[in-house]
């Protein structure tokens, strides 16, 4: 085959190559997730806060099941946090929400507040209790 050059181009780059028998195959289509691959909560536990206080000061739920909370902020600038178990939204103005997975695979009590300035201090906090 003879190549043309035409201003810097080559001709042979711009025709239709024949594919080799060895080409990688298109992954233009994404595999499907198996089932087990998705994660989804047994129960999810919907908690809001104001200024300095969250709607729930306890939360109980069951060892080993699939836990979410839905933390929506209603006034001022909040977030919710359980150290213990690396649990964190984002600091949210108010209006918004946050869904985060709580991991439920110890027993015990774990205290969650809000770590933005000093509300923690003035009473936002609570327990959750994993049983």
């Amino acid at each position: 085959m003879a190549t043309v050059f035409l201003g810097g181009c080559s001709l042979r780059a711009l025709l239709p190559q024949p594919q080799s028998q060895t080409s990688t195959p298109s992954l233009a289509t994404s595999p499907t997730p198996s089932p087990s691959a998705i994660t989804e909560a047994d129960k999810t536990i919907e908690i809001s806060a104001s200024n300095f206080t969250y709607d729930k000061k306890e939360i109980r739920v069951k060892k080993g099941e699939k836990v979410t909370i839905k933390f929506t902020n209603g006034e001022g600038f909040h977030d919710f946090v359980i150290d213990e178990l690396e649990v964190k939204t984002q600091r949210i103005p108010e209006g918004q929400s946050e869904t985060v997975m709580i991991p439920t695979d110890k027993i015990g009590e774990y205290a969650y507040y809000c770590s933005v300035g000093s509300h923690r201090a003035q009473g936002m906090e609570g327990k959750l209790i994993i049983e």
